[in-house]
């Protein structure tokens, strides 16, 4: 009898304990996921920003579905993108890229790292940002010739001790300023040759191999008390 009664009991506890198992499983696994996901959106910014610190790391972003929290499932998924895709892929790989026919603007080094800026979302091109910092009047292309490609270049600029650079104006007689003279910005090309500069596939595989640390770690935190 005393028997009997004790396997009821432990047919009950059996029953909590499978469903205990069971939640913590699914909170470790969502847990595991976030892990991972967070884990890897830091490395592919920080890998961004020593690639390509003109683009915001911020490019990148995490989505981990069910977007809903408390919606467990034995299959949560988590998405890392980037909204410069084209621009991830291009320096993920590296290789020769063209504009189907038509000729793209490369800034010159000097001209790139003293470029605002863009905000993102912004589809203005680097070209139409040097027209507002400059005055669309004050640029001309150069054609190219054997030594050269052509060139977008700044007519009557300057620059200063501090690097910075600007038209300068005429005087009023029509004299050209001191120290102003023209300034290429860009190369016009057909095509360019890119070099690799990020490292996502690589940051992929890390990932996938250190996913499952990021569940043991969550397992032993949620079943802690089984």
């Amino acid at each position: 009898m005393s028997g009997f009664e004790i396997s009821l009991a432990l047919g009950g506890q059996l029953e909590e304990w499978k469903q205990g198992v069971t939640y913590g499983t699914l909170v470790a696994l969502r847990a595991a996921v976030e892990d991972a996901a967070d884990e890897g959106l830091g490395d592919l910014r920080r890998d961004l920003q020593d690639g390509l610190p003109n683009l915001s790391p911020k490019t990148w972003r995490k989505i981990v579905f069910p977007k809903n929290k408390s919606k467990l499932t034995y299959k949560p998924t988590a998405i890392l993108y980037s909204k410069a895709d084209a621009i991830v892929t291009a320096f993920d790989e590296g290789g020769e890229i063209s504009a189907d026919g038509k000729l793209m603007a490369v800034p010159l080094p000097y001209f790139q790292q003293r470029m605002p800026k863009r905000r993102n979302g912004s589809s203005k091109s680097k070209v139409q940002i040097a027209y507002e910092m400059f005055g669309e009047e004050n640029l001309e292309i150069i054609p190219a010739n054997g030594d050269r490609p052509a060139m977008i270049v700044l007519m009557s600029g300057g620059i200063s001790k501090s690097g910075r650079i600007s038209h300068r104006a005429r005087t009023k007689t029509g004299k050209r300023r001191k120290n102003t003279g023209m300034i290429p910005l860009f190369f016009l090309v057909e095509s360019v040759t890119l070099q690799k500069r990020l490292n996502v596939q690589d940051i992929f595989n890390n990932i996938e191999r250190r996913f499952p640390q990021h569940l043991l770690r969550a397992l032993n935190i949620t079943l802690a008390d089984f």
